[in-house]
């Protein structure tokens, strides 16, 4: 921790707190298979990061977008709104999300709000099953 003189008393010095960690959320998009991979924290602060990275997907072929959430470690409200939103964008442009895994913390979200016809996690995909 670094310390920051007063502008009004330059001889008086108080403790900077470091700055917050940045999301921890990594989302990878493999758009010409459709698939996105999930990874980290997926909360309110980080939700908008899975929105942004599933844009590419409307100009690729897939008809299915697949969304693995298995290896995510937290999910909150935040989370779930971020996967409804994949959801309604793919409707909108005539595609499909599925939600192929996810991780318990996920399912618990989705099975809490009652979201588990909504959300169903299917079957996974070939490239997950080996």
């Amino acid at each position: 921790m670094s310390l920051a003189p007063l502008p009004w008393f330059p001889e008086v010095a108080l403790p900077v707190p470091p700055a917050p960690p940045g999301p921890s959320l990594l989302v990878v998009v493999d758009v010409p298979a459709g698939f996105v991979t999930v990874t980290g924290e997926l909360d309110h602060c980080s939700a908008h990061l899975l929105v942004e990275a599933v844009h590419p997907l409307a100009t690729g072929s897939a008809r299915i977008w697949q969304v693995d959430a298995s290896g995510v470690d937290f999910c909150d409200c935040g989370g779930l709104s971020a996967l409804l939103s994949v959801q309604r964008t793919a409707a909108e442009r005539g595609r499909r999300m599925q939600l192929v895994a996810a991780a318990g913390c996920v399912r618990r979200v989705v099975s809490l709000t009652g979201l588990d016809d909504v959300l169903p996690v299917g079957p996974l995909p070939l490239r997950l099953a080996r």
